[in-house]
């Protein structure tokens, strides 16, 4: 079952969009939610595509040739993107190799430190919560690129 997940998810970051909805639904019984954060008042990119892991089987992932996010493409992602937990996380989403990062304010005030990985998942530190926190994990199987190399 696994490695089963791991093939979808490779063939979603491959611009598969079927599959990256079945491995968050038939394959996986994730349960995504909406995800809460309400209206975006603000967004700062900080970084744009780094490469944040060293494996082998991913060596063919050039971040550097990735669309770069627009804070427009970032609130698009927030819209779309549902609310899952960390243990659909650990299981649906394997670590990304190249992701974007900043931070948002909502309407309403919040302040967040976000991370979007080509695999189309996302993780928020909110700044008013405790350190202990859990963050906030997103996962958008609609999205295309940006939000993955395919």
């Amino acid at each position: 079952m696994q490695k089963l997940l791991h093939i979808a998810v490779w063939l979603a970051g491959m611009g598969c969009a079927g599959l990256a909805q079945a491995a968050c639904g038939e394959l996986y019984p994730c349960e995504r939610r909406p995800s809460g954060i309400g209206q975006i008042a603000t967004v700062v990119i900080e970084s744009n595509w780094e490469r944040t892991a060293i494996a082998p089987e991913y060596d063919w992932i050039n971040c550097n040739t990735l669309r770069p996010l627009t804070p427009a493409s970032v609130r698009r992602y927030l819209r779309m993107a549902g609310r899952i937990t960390h243990n659909d996380m650990q299981y649906v989403v394997s670590d990304s190799v190249c992701a974007a990062s900043g931070t948002l304010t909502t309407r309403g005030g919040r302040k967040a430190a976000w991370r979007i990985g080509i695999w189309s998942e996302a993780v928020l530190h909110w700044s008013d919560t405790p350190d202990d926190a859990e963050p906030t994990y997103l996962y958008c199987a609609r999205c295309r690129a940006p939000f993955n190399p395919g």
